[in-house]
């Protein structure tokens, strides 16, 4: 139910995000001709992230006291309280009534589906949102092409990976692809592609991208800062999730429990000992009252792996989905499974 008579108020304090956001990126901003040439020291890199990091801090601090007095009645990580199934479909179409047995659904923005019909039936639905990727077939595409907001480096999914240390991207995220997402009525959003900040930065090329990841993570928190009511859930992000855990309700933890075999178009179970590290901070992240997700592609694996993966989830207390790499269909196995069917 909207609340009433908090407009302006609501306003006057975005435009005060917008502005700081606007002013802090700019001290840090990386020019797109000063990455070519590999002149930019990583001092001076530090101390311009720094006085970001503070500045979004305690913007931070007023802002969330300033909603939770007057605007904001459901506490951070309450959002998604009582989620015990979820679905991931990034088909162009999606069912209502394949969607409505869940109680949260990921889906892709741009998709046909019945938001309020979902809402209706009790799911939260959360909108799909590629935070480091971008696909030059999105609506948004020719809005940043020729500026520093992308790099010149293609995915393996032939886009191009987006530089979160860029105003313009920052700016485009916040300003313009995340309004316009929510003016279509989901909860929320599903930052994805959070990893390629430290492909960039660590695998990549140090020297050419310095920060990424930093920069990522002050992204993330100025998203919830400027959008206090709605989901944010990350994919991910493991090596910077100690920076962004405090801005987001849930994690996905996208194919920790399993390892995927392109060839075989099927999954095997991980042994734990190799992702001890990963599972540590998953319980920590979900004992601070966080939603932890699971996501495996093991839908054409053989049942016993299938049900060995529920398991594990259920083990934890987390919430399983079992699917394909390709995400357009809705499987039903991972919920008959929890189901105990």
């Amino acid at each position: 139910m909207a609340r009433q008579n908090s407009a302006p108020d609501r306003e006057s304090s975005y435009s005060t995000v917008r502005q700081t956001v606007a002013m802090a990126s700019s001290m840090y901003a990386v020019p797109q001709d000063t990455l070519r040439h590999n002149a930019y020291r990583d001092d001076k890199q530090d101390i311009s992230y720094r006085t970001l990091i503070t500045l979004f801090g305690i913007l931070n601090l007023i802002n969330m006291a300033f909603f939770s007095c007057h605007h904001n009645s459901v506490s951070p990580r309450q959002r998604l309280s009582g989620v015990e199934s979820w679905v991931c479909c990034y088909n162009s179409v999606v069912p209502t009534t394949d969607i409505a047995p869940y109680d949260l659904a990921v889906v892709d923005p741009d998709a046909q589906i019945d938001v309020a019909a979902l809402q209706a039936a009790g799911t939260k639905v959360v909108a799909y949102l590629s935070l480091l990727e971008v696909q030059p077939s999105r609506w948004f595409w020719h809005d940043i092409v020729g500026t520093d907001a992308i790099l010149f480096e293609k995915t393996v999914f032939d886009g191009y990976f987006a530089d979160a240390r860029s105003q313009e991207w920052q700016q485009t995220v916040i300003d313009l692809i995340i309004p316009a997402i929510l003016k279509k009525g989901f909860d929320g959003i599903f930052l994805d592609t959070i990893d390629s900040a430290e492909y960039l930065e660590v695998l990549k090329d140090g020297k050419r991208y310095p920060g990424m990841q930093r920069a990522t993570a002050v992204l993330i928190e100025a998203i919830r800062i400027k959008f206090p009511d709605k989901i944010l859930i990350a994919n991910r992000g493991f090596a910077m999730l100690p920076d962004f855990e405090p801005f987001i309700d849930g994690l996905l933890a996208e194919s920790v429990l399993s390892v995927y075999n392109a060839d075989t178009e099927k999954a095997t179970v991980r042994d734990s000992a190799q992702y001890s590290g990963y599972l540590q901070m998953m319980t920590e992240f979900q004992r601070s009252g966080g939603l932890l997700l699971t996501l495996d592609y093991a839908i054409n694996s053989s049942p016993l792996v299938q049900k060995r993966l529920i398991a594990s989830a259920k083990q934890h207390g987390f919430v399983p989905y079992l699917s394909d790499p390709a995400l357009t269909a809705v499987y039903h196995t991972a919920l008959e499974l929890m189901n105990g069917n």
